[in-house]
C-alpha cells in the first residue's frame, strides 16, 4: 500500500506493508523439527521540499522485516527469530536549474535486531543481538556534454554490535568496509565512423575489513577496474533496428584479492576477470 501526496513544493510519500512468514524445518538424521509463524507490519515515510533553486532537502523513515532462512537454525533445530530493522535518513538533493546534473548527500542511522551468525565449527546459527550502523552517502551524476556522462559515489559506514550476548559488543561485523567509493564514465559517439558506439570505464574501491567477529585481524582493501562497450546494431543495417550489443568486463586487470574472511581459516577470493556479452532488442 502506497500513497504519494504533492502540495505546492512539498512531496510526501507514505507506504505500508504486511508480511506473513511460515517456516517448517526438519532434520531427519537428528530427529529434530520446528515450525515458526511470524507476521509484521512495516511502514515507510518520506518528506521532501523542492526549492525553485534546485535544492531539495528531505527526511525519511523506514522499517524492514526479514524472516530467517529455513536452513538457519540453532543447535536445537529451532528456526531463528526474524530480523527487524529501522532507519532514519536525512539529506539534500540538488539539480541545477536547466541541467541534468544531480548531486545527493545523505546521513543515516540504522538499527537491526535479531542479527544472526554462524556458530564456529558447526552448521548451526545463533541470534547474537543488535547492530547499529551510521554513515554518510555522497553521489554525483554529471552530463558535461551530450555524449559524455559521469557518475561518482562514496559511502562511509560506522557499524558495530551494540547489544549482544557474547564478547562481540562494540566490535564491527566482519566483511564490512568503512569506506567505499566508485567512479564511472561513458562516452557515446554520435557521428562519423564510430556513430552508435559507446565506451565506458570505471573503478571501484573497497576499504579493508575485519576478518572475524572478534576483530583480531584485517583483510586488505582492494581497487578494481571495469569496462564496457556497446554498439547500436541498427548502424549496420536497418533490419537490426532496436538491437543493441553490449560487452562488459568486470575486474578487467584480473586482480587477485580476498573479498572477505569470517575467521583465520575461512576466507573468500574475489571474482576473477569475467567478460559477458549481451544482445538486446527493444521495440
Amino acid at each position: 500500500m502506497q500513497d504519494q501526496i504533492s502540495f505546492n513544493r512539498w512531496r510526501l510519500n507514505l507506504s505500508g506493508r504486511q508480511d506473513w512468514a511460515d517456516t517448517s524445518t526438519a532434520y531427519t538424521n537428528l530427529g529434530m523439527s520446528s515450525e515458526s509463524d511470524n507476521e509484521k507490519f512495516t511502514s515507510r515515510a518520506s518528506l521532501l521540499y523542492a526549492f525553485d533553486n534546485g535544492i531539495s532537502p528531505y527526511v525519511s523513515y523506514s522499517e524492514s522485516f526479514k524472516a530467517a532462512s529455513a536452513t538457519r537454525t540453532d543447535p536445537s533445530g529451532n528456526t531463528l527469530d526474524p530480523s527487524e530493522a529501522s532507519q532514519y535518513e536525512t539529506g539534500i538533493k540538488y539539480q541545477p536549474p536547466g541541467s541534468n546534473d544531480q548531486y545527493t548527500a545523505a546521513v543515516y542511522h540504522l538499527e537491526q535486531e535479531n542479527v544472526s551468525e554462524a556458530i564456529p565449527n558447526t552448521s548451526f546459527y545463533e541470534s547474537i543481538g543488535k547492530v547499529r550502523s551510521r554513515g554518510l552517502e555522497l553521489s554525483a551524476t554529471l552530463r558535461p556534454t551530450e555524449q559524455l556522462s559521469l557518475l561518482a559515489n562514496y559511502t562511509y559506514t560506522d557499524m558495530e554490535y551494540v547489544e549482544t550476548n557474547n564478547e562481540t559488543q562494540g566490535n564491527t561485523p566482519y566483511a564490512v568496509p568503512r569506506h567505499m567509493a566508485s567512479a564511472w564514465g561513458k562516452y557515446e559517439f554520435t557521428n562519423g565512423a564510430l556513430n552508435g558506439l559507446g565506451i565506458g570505464a570505471g573503478v571501484r574501491y573497497n576499504d579493508s575489513t575485519w576478518g572475524d567477529e572478534a576483530n583480531t585481524f584485517q583483510v586488505s582493501g582492494y581497487t578494481l577496474v571495469d569496462a564496457m562497450l556497446e554498439y547500436d546494431l541498427s548502424m549496420l543495417s536497418s533490419d537490426l533496428n532496436g538491437m543493441n550489443l553490449q560487452v562488459n568486463a568486470n575486474n578487467l586487470l584480473d586482480k587477485e584479492y580476498a573479498s572477505s574472511c569470517s575467521s583465520f581459516r575461512i576466507c573468500h577470493f574475489g571474482e576473477e576477470r569475467n567478460v559477458t556479452a549481451t544482445v538486446s532488442y527493444h521495440w
